[in-house]
C-alpha cells in the first residue's frame, strides 16, 4: 500500500476550514485536538479520500517549532491514514480533518516527540471510528 499525502488530500480553503470548526465534532487528545465533519452525496467521479488540515497554534512564538510539529504531525498521518481509508472505501462518505496543536496553559511545555504525537493520532483515529459506526 502507497502510504503518501498528496496534494489534493490536503483541505484548503478558509471558508471549509471554518465550516468544518462550527459545525464537526470535537475529539482531544493528549497533545492535539481534532475537528471532524463527515460529508455525504459525493458523485461517483469525486474520490473519497479524507481531506486533512494541520495548524499549529502561534502560541509557540518560534516559527522553527511550529514547522517542526506540522512536519511530525504529517508524517504520523500518513503513516497511519490506512485505517481510516479502509472504513471510508465501504461507504459513500468523505471526511474532513482538522488536527489542532495548541500548547496547554502552561507556556513552559516541552514540545511532543514523534512517538507521542503517533500514538495521540492513532488513538484519534480510534475514536473516530467508535463514532463513525
Amino acid at each position: 500500500m502507497i502510504r503518501s499525502l498528496k496534494r489534493r488530500e490536503i483541505l484548503r480553503g478558509w471558508k471549509k476550514i471554518q465550516e468544518v470548526y462550527r459545525t464537526g465534532e470535537k475529539i482531544n487528545g493528549k497533545f492535539l485536538r481534532c475537528y471532524l465533519r463527515l460529508e455525504t452525496g459525493l458523485d461517483e467521479g469525486t474520490p473519497n479520500k479524507p481531506l486533512v488540515c494541520f495548524i499549529v497554534d502561534r502560541e509557540i512564538k518560534k516559527a522553527v517549532e511550529r514547522n517542526k510539529i506540522k512536519r511530525l504531525l504529517r508524517e504520523s498521518y500518513r503513516q497511519q491514514k490506512y485505517i481510516l481509508l479502509d472504513q471510508l472505501q465501504k461507504s459513500n462518505l468523505r471526511l474532513l480533518l482538522i488536527f489542532l496543536f495548541s500548547p496547554k496553559k502552561n507556556k513552559n511545555v516541552r514540545l511532543p516527540t514523534y512517538h507521542e504525537i503517533y500514538e495521540d493520532v492513532g488513538n484519534i483515529f480510534q475514536k473516530i471510528l467508535e463514532i463513525k459506526t
